[in-house]
């Protein structure tokens, strides 16, 4: 009894787990690609914010990410000694295709890269959120499940989530209950999957993505739209009254709009004490230090001042890379 309820708790937890996991890597996608990211702030502000302005937004984490992922900048020299040429022709995109792995990699933290081979030539895809098992070595998965896209642009496909899964042995076509609807032999012998990690694994499979990038641009992407909230409202001010009658309706005031007070009403705009120029200034420092704590440096643009040499420049991005080496 009680190593069963204990057996179901710890399935339980790993469930949330799992899909906490997958929620943390969908908002990466989003902020890289810039899909829908004002629905990671809308929970920081009353339901009437945006309906007096936009959600100001700003995407550097697509940037930081590029930047940042320099193994494949030129590209890779292979050799393999006299079949070197034969090889290169057999893996036509493969520079194309890990300059992404790396970027994803740098991205999320730990992805499993498939290689396929398909018109007598090498391909490889990332997968990006998946479910490993493990044997005896918990840093070397021995089965590895993940979800299929669905073709969601076309309007006509009503098929439900699939999974598929791989072994040593075999490879299978899960539906979204678990059950298998296909099943085959894995004709190749060993799981068809290349594990990269943005760092050493310590004590998971797993390591930990960009979380650093993504919570500064939320935090950054918060301010803004605070700052041009309170813009607003320094603007425009917060109109209030004295002497209303109590028989008289709120109205919202304007250039076509009188407001009855009586002979003692009175009629004031006040305007918020914010500091708009300390605003800037915190989001400046905020993405000044994300940015080095990855081994990037920002130049901001400005007027005025002393205008830094190239060479200065050129020292500075040298002591940056120096730094990425090093890690």
């Amino acid at each position: 009894m009680i190593s069963q309820l204990i057996k179901d708790k710890l399935q339980e937890v790993k469930l949330k787990q799992s899909y906490e996991k997958r929620k943390e890597i969908r908002k990466y996608l989003d902020y890289y690609s810039g899909t829908s990211t004002n629905e990671y702030i809308k929970q920081y502000f009353t339901g009437d914010a945006f309906g007096e302005i936009p959600p100001s937004l700003t995407n550097f984490t697509r940037k930081f990410i590029n930047k940042i992922s320099r193994i494949y900048t030129l590209g890779a020299s292979r050799t393999t000694g006299n079949t070197t040429e034969l090889y290169n022709s057999l893996i036509p995109t493969k520079d194309v295709r890990m300059k992404h792995s790396e970027r994803m990699t740098r991205l999320v933290g730990t992805i499993a890269n498939r290689v396929y081979w398909e018109n007598d030539k090498f391909d490889y895809r990332p997968i990006y959120y998946f479910e490993s098992y493990f044997g005896t070595n918990p840093f070397k998965p021995d089965a590895i499940v993940y979800p299929l896209l669905n073709k969601t642009s076309d309007l006509s496909n009503t098929e439900s989530l699939q999974w598929e899964y791989w072994d040593a042995e075999k490879y299978a076509i899960l539906d979204e209950y678990g059950n298998a609807s296909s099943e085959e032999v894995n004709p190749y012998g060993v799981i068809p999957f290349i594990f990269t990690h943005k760092e050493d694994q310590l004590d998971s499979f797993y390591v930990e993505g960009a979380n650093d990038i993504i919570n500064c641009n939320e935090q950054v992407n918060i301010g803004l739209t605070e700052m041009n909230l309170g813009l607003r409202f320094n603007m425009f001010g917060q109109p209030w009254v004295k002497g209303l009658r109590a028989d008289q309706g709120m109205l919202r005031t304007g250039s076509n709009t009188i407001l009855d007070m009586g002979d003692d009403g009175e009629y004031h705009v006040t305007s918020p004490q914010g500091n708009v120029q300390e605003a800037i200034e915190n989001i400046k420092f905020q993405i000044e230090l994300v940015a080095s704590n990855n081994h990037l440096w920002i130049q901001w643009a400005e007027s005025g001042g002393e205008v830094p040499s190239g060479i200065s420049l050129m020292i500075k991005d040298l002591e940056r890379k120096e730094d990425y080496f090093d890690d």
